[in-house]
């Protein structure tokens, strides 16, 4: 079947078809001419809601809920940037939307984005929480008595000052350790200075040739000695325990932002802490034991303290033992002198 033709007879031009004819060739071109730009206008208009969605998505706002601004002044950004999460208790509420110096450049002017529905009330503080080595740096409200009004759009919130938790661990970590280096090796000294004590009275007291006195005398002046110099490092071990209650007290703030980052840090540095403090009073009940069993000597307490102060009881026993060992000799040489009185029933 042939398509209908377009185009109108001449003939026909002044007819009343023709006028009819016309008329509705010229509303099919205008049809499809507001087709047209209708499909124009809807393109544009999808492709700004899209654009629109896109920017509220990157900026970590919600699609389609309002938000109203707010600003702070902070004294460092310690890594804030545009975009980091605005939170309330831990709650994502709004996002960073300017990080700026002041006018002034004293400070750093903070404009962020907070959910329509949410009211951050008077009073409220800001500061800022994570750490950006981490990528979790964020601002974080502590709201006020919610008592109060509401802050208005385009308010201040004031910041609270912030606590420079790991400067201040780095600077005073060196010294930490460098009282820790020397507590240990002044223990370490200690340690091998007692060891070599032992190990010598032990073998001055194994040798029966060797003058028992004087070596006491001079185990007694190693323990003293030893004495002192754990003495000598109380003022050390004060030292490092201040510094470590200090250290305690940035780190139990820096906790509190980052508990499960340094939980496992501080529980072994006080591990580490008691052990040591245990070995340090395992020396001195060591020490005062020693101290009391030369004390005991000296003063002629027990069998070793009469041996060692009493030169008539070592003069009867070396008296004794050379008589015994005349005796044995002369048995020796003869026999028949001892034997001849003694009957063969009392030998056997």
């Amino acid at each position: 079947m042939p398509a209908p033709s377009t185009r109108l007879d001449p003939a026909l031009r002044n007819t009343p078809y023709g006028f009819r004819f016309r008329f509705f060739a010229h509303a099919r071109t205008q049809n499809v001419k507001y087709s047209n730009e209708l499909k124009v206008g809807l393109t544009i208009v999808v492709t700004v809601i899209v654009f629109a969605l896109g920017f509220r998505f990157l900026s970590n706002l919600p699609l389609l809920q309002g938000s109203y601004q707010l600003h702070t002044r902070l004294g460092e950004a310690n890594g804030l940037v545009e975009g980091n999460p605005v939170r309330i208790s831990g709650v994502q509420v709004g996002s960073v939307k300017k990080v700026a110096l002041s006018p002034g450049q004293d400070a750093v002017r903070v404009v962020f984005r907070v959910d329509s529905d949410v009211k951050v009330p008077e009073g409220s503080r800001t500061k800022i929480t994570g750490l950006s080595a981490l990528s979790g740096t964020q601002l974080t409200i502590e709201p006020g008595p919610r008592s109060n009004p509401p802050v208005k759009s385009g308010g201040l919130i004031p910041s609270k000052p912030q606590t420079d938790v790991l400067g201040n661990l780095s600077r005073r970590t060196p010294d930490l350790i460098n009282h820790a280096d020397s507590l240990l090796l002044n223990v370490s000294a200690a340690m091998r200075s007692a060891n070599e004590t032992f190990e010598g009275a032990s073998t001055l007291l194994s040798d029966s040739d060797s003058d028992l006195s004087r070596t006491l005398k001079a185990v007694r002046q190693s323990t003293q000695a030893l004495r002192r110099v754990v003495e000598s490092q109380d003022h050390r071990i004060d030292q490092v325990m201040k510094n470590t209650e200090a250290a305690s007290s940035d780190l139990r703030a820096f906790t509190d932002e980052n508990a499960d980052s340094l939980d496992v840090a501080v529980t072994r540095l006080n591990g580490a802490m008691r052990s040591l403090n245990d070995n340090l009073a395992s020396l001195d009940t060591t020490t005062a034991r020693l101290n009391t069993i030369t004390t005991r000597i000296e003063r002629g307490d027990g069998s070793l303290g009469r041996l060692i102060n009493d030169s008539t009881l070592y003069m009867r026993i070396d008296s004794t033992a050379g008589r015994l060992s005349f005796m044995l000799e002369d048995f020796q040489k003869n026999p028949e002198r001892y034997l001849d009185e003694m009957t063969l029933v009392e030998i056997f």
